[in-house]
This record gives C-alpha cells, structure tokens and sequence, in this order.
C-alpha cells in the first residue's frame, strides 16, 4: 500500500459504530488521515473548511440528509470527490447521486475490501488527474520559459547586428545600456569607461528617464570598481545591500573585457521594491551582452584612431 498519509478522507454517517469500523479498520491501517461527522451539516462544515480529499457520504442523515450535502457542495462549486454509502440501491437514488458528482456508490453493509477498492479507484483517479494538471501547467511554464529565452536571444542577436554597425561611441554606449535594461528587466542601467585607471560614467539610464543617454560623469560606485577590479560579474540581492540610504533594491554588473583586459563596466538596477530581484541568470545574460559590447567598444575605438592617423 502506498503512504496516503497527506490524504484526508472525511466519514460523514450519523452511525457511531459505522464511523469507527471505517476509521479502525479501513482508513487507519492504509495510513489515511481520518475526519469524522456525526450529520450532514456538521459534514458540510467540515468539507468546506478542512477540505479533504475524499468524502464518505451516507445517504440518510439528520440535519441534512446526503443528498442535500451533494447539493449544497455543487452549489458553492466545492469539488471533492464523494463516495456514497446507503441501505438503498435504488436506481433512482443511484442516477441522483452520480448526477450530482458522486465518483462511487456503494451499499451497506459492505466489506473492508470492498470499501478500500473504492476508495483507492476514486482516489487513484484523483490523483492521475492531480499528476496530468500538475504536468499540464509544468509544460505551459517550461513554454512561457522557453518563449522567454527566445525573446532574449532575440534581443542579443539584434543588440549584436546593430552596437557592431555603430561607430559612434556617444551613439553605441546609450544603445548598450538601453539593451541591458530590456534584457533584464531592469530599472536603471549605466555604462562605465576606465579612462586613465578611472571609471567613468559614459552612458546612463535613469528610472525616470524612457532611454538612456550619453554622459561623461566621474564615478565613485563601489560596486563598478569592486567589478573592474576583479574583473568578475557581481549580483547583489536586497538582503546584501541593506538598509543603506537612497541604495538600490538590487543590482547586477558585469566587467567589459578585451583581451583579458578590462576596460569597462555595465550595470543595471532595481530601485523600487517592486522591481525584480536580479538573478546568476541575468548576469548571464548581461555576460553575453557585454562581449558584443566590448568588441564594438574596440572597434569604434579603431575606427576613430583610423580616422585621426588619415588626416594626418
């Protein structure tokens, strides 16, 4: 038998006895976890605030009798799976109870086999049709992923055509931060040069601002220098910022790297607690970025030493 310890199945029947012998000598011994009712109402109450797996109904009941509690669960759109128990075996109550949602019927007096079987088809069909729901949505998840990541490359591969066609540093540096807000979701981004063992602020992207712009500011962020200095990606979450005053929510920053050489850093930020706390995954993908970058960095770098050297 396998462990059903998570599954709850509710004995509603007026019959004290009854609700024992199921207890004692059904429900226990398989390792289900049992709830009792003495009347319908009583039932009722309980399916609706302990919600259990399985309910076994007895048809005649005070207060309310089965067929009221079936009625009352469709009603209120409860879907709990219900096996009937009654003296009576009338077709007429049989297509009543099936109508109202009732997975088994099952006439008293009857054996523990006969009891167990139904309560492992009514559950064992609960749970293939839990398993199919669960694999349904894993699969829509992995699709909404899957698009995702299409989306990323997408925007890599475009980002990639269009900064390496860009001479322009004041042009290409703005595009490169405009890409790595888009491809992280992210608030703010910023571009920084090292310029004379200094970063400086080249491009930057501010949470007010649609698209970033090109600027020429000197820097003093810690994280960019930290970044520069071990050439090494660097995510931080809210728990390692802190409670520092006017910091981000959240922050990713990569090297720009030629040659083993760092010439560069590119970062985004969170400022809002509701903006996304970055992940490895975005680091990864401002990784990616940041080799387009630093290629078309060093190549509008030539092109403007190719210019100077012919006018000589």
């Amino acid at each position: 038998m396998e462990d059903h310890k998570a599954e709850r199945i509710l004995i509603v029947d007026d019959g004290r006895e009854n609700r024992e012998f199921i207890a004692a000598y059904i429900l226990e011994p398989n390792g289900y976890e049992v709830l009792m009712a003495k009347d319908g109402k009583e039932g009722l109450d309980m399916a609706l605030k302990l919600r259990p797996d399985l309910i076994l109904l007895d048809y005649q009941l005070p207060r309310m009798n089965g067929i009221e509690v079936l009625e009352a669960l469709s009603a209120m759109d409860v879907n709990i799976p219900v096996i009937m128990m009654t003296f009576y075996g009338s077709e007429e109550v049989a297509v009543d109870v099936y109508r109202l949602g009732v997975r088994d019927y099952i006439k008293k007096p009857f054996s523990v086999e006969e009891m167990l079987f139904a309560i492992e088809r009514c559950l064992g069909e609960m749970r293939l049709r839990r398993e199919k729901d669960a694999l349904t949505e894993r699969l829509i998840q992995s699709n909404r992923e899957l698009q995702q990541r299409l989306q990323e490359l997408n925007v890599l591969y475009n980002v990639g055509k269009s900064v390496t066609s860009l001479s322009d540093l004041n042009e290409l540096l703005p595009r490169i931060v405009d890409a790595a807000v888009k491809l992280t979701n992210a608030e703010e981004g910023q571009l920084f040069m090292l310029e004379d063992q200094m970063l400086i602020c080249r491009a930057l992207k501010r949470h007010s601002s649609p698209r970033a712009a090109a600027v020429n500011l000197k820097s003093d962020d810690q994280v960019a220098q930290h970044v520069a200095q071990n050439a090494q990606p660097l995510i931080l979450t809210p728990e390692q910022i802190g409670n520092r005053t006017r910091a981000p929510h959240s922050i990713a920053s990569v090297p720009l790297v030629i040659r083993e050489a760092v010439i560069g850093v590119l970062g985004v930020s969170n400022i809002s607690t509701s903006g996304n706390v970055f992940t490895r995954y975005d680091g990864a993908l401002l990784g990616a970025l940041s080799d387009y970058a630093a290629i078309a960095i060093e190549n509008s770098r030539n092109y403007e030493a190719l210019k100077h050297a012919t006018k000589r």
